[in-house]
């Protein structure tokens, strides 16, 4: 199996594959991906009919996402893989929809650990757009820090036009 780094150009590639998958976390998005494609310092296998990540990750080391369009022909790739390398597979992140999947497929040999640092927050649309309360004290803030340090900033919809200057901005951002 071949990864090949991640990019903004391999956009249309990987995009339909995010149609399939079941799970509802945002680091299984196309914009949650790209946005940790520094970070994690993501790279991908796809043949077709599988899409495959690889990350790594700072405390687990690297890590595999969950195949996206042919699940189980991506888990016996993987599984070979590490096999004929004489390596464990590490998957991450793991929604709990993907554990029955994964259960079925690796039976007792797979365990799940949750990391409380990696979970997702899920707020109400509303109240990110009121930020009423105390409980939304610390974004405001952040809110106006921002806006007193960039007097000057604009919103723009990403365009294939600003695409690559709106990359960029993220790969300066999260370096």
């Amino acid at each position: 199996m071949n990864f090949f780094t991640l990019t903004p150009e391999h956009l249309p590639l990987i995009r339909p594959y995010f149609a399939t998958d079941p799970s509802r976390i945002c680091d299984r998005t196309v914009g949650g991906t790209m946005l940790w494609r520094s970070y994690y310092k993501t790279s991908f296998f796809c043949n077709g009919k599988t899409l495959i990540f690889r990350i790594l990750h700072p405390t687990a080391g690297i890590c595999y996402s969950v195949p996206l369009g042919d699940r189980q022909e991506g888990l016996v790739l993987l599984s070979e893989q590490a096999f004929r390398m004489g390596n464990s597979l590490r998957f991450f992140p793991v929604s709990p929809e993907d554990e029955p999947f994964l259960s079925s497929f690796f039976g007792d040999k797979i365990r799940f650990e949750p990391v409380r640092d990696a979970f997702d927050y899920l707020y109400r649309a509303e109240n990110l757009i009121q930020l009423s309360g105390s409980a939304y004290a610390g974004q405001r803030n952040q809110i106006s820090k921002f806006c007193r340090e960039n007097p000057d900033w604009s919103f723009e919809r990403i365009t294939p036009k600003n695409a690559a200057e709106a990359a960029r901005f993220c790969d300066d951002f999260f370096q």
